[in-house]
């Protein structure tokens, strides 16, 4: 309960974070297998743990990193892996809130001074239910950057060796486990069903 708390009461500082970036969308073909997979993947879009479709520009979509390390070269920066996430469309925003969940083998901290974040987010970290909650609010302004969020030191267990997967995925739910939120003023892209992402993952090697 502390956590939510500290989170409550630092929500107003929100308002007064800068964004910057650059705008980017893609368009995307669907053959008839990936329409089926796709409609089967809106049903299932209350899970945070589901991807739905790739939104052709309209919308939201996120990215977070996967990365493949070998198991020496893993051991050799103390078992710290560097996941980024990345907003890569953005059909307008003014406030945001998300969550990522890690793998529980892991524990994670935000890298606080990375120089590749262009749209820095307010975070709170969970760590016994391994969740990160983050916020993001451009005021009034409604804005379409696009950019690197977060970057987040995710120290994997001493155990970890070749053929290790660890997720890192995507949550669309924020706190007390209310639905993930992405709006304008005109749009709640969430409500709207038009977010979508990349899980991502860290894979140990040979």
């Amino acid at each position: 309960m502390k956590i939510w708390k500290s989170v409550v009461l630092c929500a107003a500082a929100l308002a007064m974070l800068p964004l910057a970036g650059c705008a980017k969308t893609e368009e995307t073909q669907e053959s008839p297998a990936d329409v089926q997979t796709g409609t089967q993947a809106q049903t299932e879009a209350q899970d945070e743990e589901t991807q739905p479709p790739h939104s052709n520009g309209e919308g939201v979509h996120i990215h977070v990193d996967s990365v493949e390390i070998t198991e020496n070269a893993l051991h050799a920066q103390n078992n710290t892996v560097q996941i980024a996430v990345t907003l890569e469309e953005n059909a307008g925003i003014t406030y945001a809130e998300w969550g990522i969940i890690m793998d529980p083998r892991c524990t994670f901290t935000k890298d606080e001074h990375n120089e590749n974040v262009t749209i820095p987010v307010y975070e709170s970290i969970n760590d016994e239910e391994h969740f990160m909650w983050t916020a993001w609010t451009s005021g009034v302004q409604v804005s379409t950057d696009t950019g690197c969020m977060i970057v987040l030191n995710v120290q994997l267990p001493e155990i970890a060796a070749a053929g290790d997967v660890y997720t890192v995925k995507y949550a669309n739910r924020s706190l007390a486990d209310l639905p993930h939120v992405w709006s304008s003023d005109e749009h709640n892209w969430g409500d709207e069903n038009a977010v979508t992402w990349d899980d991502g993952a860290i894979t140990v090697t040979e």
